[in-house]
């Protein structure tokens, strides 16, 4: 029996898999079913690609290779792959947005050990990286060495926000961690892979990393009322060199609210592309932030953060 092919997408939050996997979804010639893991407790980047019910699936609140996700993940591959056996999904095959933080190393055997890899094969591994971060996530998160190690091909994003000089250095680090890799370099992760198709063979393994990863911190900022954004972000800013990535939605006051999106020092911000009804930011961050970022929470949920009428 032909087994469906799998296309897993790793990177560190804010490297640009959303972009990528957009990229993908506009000028790839097979269609796919997206499987897109969110590390923070609300699904953002799943309601971004613009998809039918039945060709994505979102899976938040940790890493689908850690204990606490990893049953929720075989569970819906399994469905998936009834949906394509039985002609109710049409797909050439499934591709996975992994969190940033996932850790790769097990998925062969996942795969192997609960049987799942009589219906699928891991086809490709692309991962991202951005050089701004790079080198120092290197050094303090092995889940970033990882997600490099397994990859086929590995796409050094944001390539026209630096120079040369730190590109080439990018370019040495990882082929000196992984030399088969296929590199690429990319700008907003506008670069055309096969998705299922193997260049060369990788064979990795690890362990499920445990729940409750210690580096990191997660929470969601909410808010019902409209958003004085001027007074939260000045608080927010303080505490940006711990914050690794913070995205989401805003009601401002504006027409349609502002979807802001925080990574490596940058902050993206523009209007909405339909009306933001509420206010949610979903943030991972340095655990040694976790004090702050929870009175931050709690003062914009009592409103502190409100625009006055």
């Amino acid at each position: 029996m032909t087994t469906i092919p799998i296309c897993l997408v790793s990177g560190f939050l804010g490297s640009g898999k959303t972009s990528f996997l957009q990229h993908t979804l506009e000028t790839s010639q097979q269609t796919s079913v997206y499987l897109v893991n969110e590390f923070a407790p609300n699904d953002v980047d799943g309601s971004r690609l613009e998809l039918p019910r039945e060709q994505l699936v979102s899976i938040s609140g940790g890493s689908i290779f850690c204990t606490c996700l990893v049953q929720e993940f075989i569970k819906n591959l399994q469905t998936i792959a009834d949906a394509i056996d039985n002609g109710n999904v049409q797909a050439d095959g499934v591709i996975v947005e992994a969190s940033g933080a996932a850790n790769p190393r097990v998925v062969y055997r996942m795969l192997e050990e609960t049987g799942l890899d009589k219906r699928f094969h891991l086809a490709c591994v692309i991962s991202l990286v951005d050089p701004h971060t790079l080198h120092k996530l290197l050094v303090t998160l092995p889940a970033i060495r990882a997600q490099i190690e397994a990859a086929h091909h590995v796409i050094i994003n944001k390539s026209d926000m630096h120079d040369e000089e730190t590109l080439n250095q990018t370019r040495v680090r990882i082929q000196e961690i992984n030399p088969q890799a296929v590199l690429w370099q990319s700008v907003h992760g506008c670069v055309s892979i096969p998705p299922f198709e193997t260049p060369h063979q990788v064979q990795v393994d690890g362990v499920y990393t445990e729940c409750g990863d210690p580096n990191f911190f997660q929470t969601t900022l909410q808010s019902q009322g409209i958003v004085n954004w001027s007074a939260l972000e000045k608080d927010l800013k303080r505490l940006c060199p711990h914050i690794y990535r913070m995205k989401g939605s805003l009601d401002d006051g504006s027409e349609t609210g502002i979807e802001l999106d925080f990574s490596a020092d940058r902050w993206d911000i523009k209007p909405q592309a339909v009306q933001a009804k509420t206010s949610a930011l979903a943030c991972i961050a340095s655990p040694t932030v976790e004090r702050s970022l929870e009175n931050i929470r709690m003062a914009m949920w009592r409103g502190v953060y409100d625009q006055a009428e």
